[in-house]
């Protein structure tokens, strides 16, 4: 038989594929049931593999849309930190139950982020 490995995974697959039993009849070549049973293992390793690949992308994505959000807010917190109670629009109070007075405006949440994005917006 011609050994056609030329590379270290031909060499692996090779040795998977003929393994190193020698069948009943003295020969090294696999019988259709096993070159069968051989395709439908691999068959599974591929189907795991695409899985596994699926779930990784699924992962990154995720990830991908974390780390935009982190950057988002990290530029917000840069900003107010620079902003400064004479002369900004707005501005960071310690103690609010006691220094805000009734009918000020105290953003928190999906509000101060969108203040915080028009304010930026309208600095540049």
């Amino acid at each position: 038989m011609d050994k056609v490995s030329d590379t270290p995974r031909t060499d692996a697959f090779i040795s998977k594929f003929h393994g190193a039993r020698v069948l009943s009849s003295g020969s090294r070549h696999r019988t259709d049931v096993e070159l069968h049973d051989f395709a439908r293992q691999l068959e599974r390793e591929l189907a795991e593999q695409k899985e596994q690949f699926r779930v990784l992308e699924d992962d990154l994505l995720v990830l991908g849309d974390e780390r935009n959000a982190a950057v988002k807010d990290a530029e917000r917190y840069r900003w107010l930190r620079l902003q400064s109670w004479f002369c900004s629009p707005l501005a960071v109070v310690t103690k609010p139950i006691e220094a805000i007075k009734l009918g000020y405006d105290c953003p928190s949440h999906g509000r101060l982020d969108a203040l915080i994005d028009d304010s930026m917006r309208e600095m540049k």
